[in-house]
């Protein structure tokens, strides 16, 4: 049932933003290494996608997710290291957010 699909869909979504806010409002945190479907960030903690599936480290966070797209965002003068767009989209839910790198923990 789609409304039960769209549901699940987004309490996975909701599991990894939370996950991935706490890794981007932390301590002294920045992008080490990023790829389109990868991310290492300089605590040592990462996120990356496989076999439809979200990882954090080694931990499943989500599953049936269609696509995983993270890009480092641009300001004026080009590239900006502190700012984290992440595209993920399900088979009935969608969601880009742009994510802050700055210390609120």
């Amino acid at each position: 049932d789609a409304v039960k699909g769209n549901i699940d869909e987004v309490v996975n979504f909701n599991k990894f933003n939370n996950y991935f806010l706490k890794e981007v409002k932390a301590k002294n945190n920045e992008v080490d290494t990023i790829d389109s479907n990868y991310i290492l960030f300089k605590s040592g903690n990462s996120f990356s996608m496989s076999n439809n599936m979200i990882y954090y480290n080694d931990k499943k966070i989500c599953d049936g997710v269609h696509e995983m797209i993270i890009t480092l965002g641009e300001n004026g003068d080009g590239i900006d290291k502190t700012i984290v767009n992440v595209s993920i989209s399900f088979e009935n839910f969608s969601k880009r957010i742009s994510y802050k790198i700055e210390e609120i923990y």
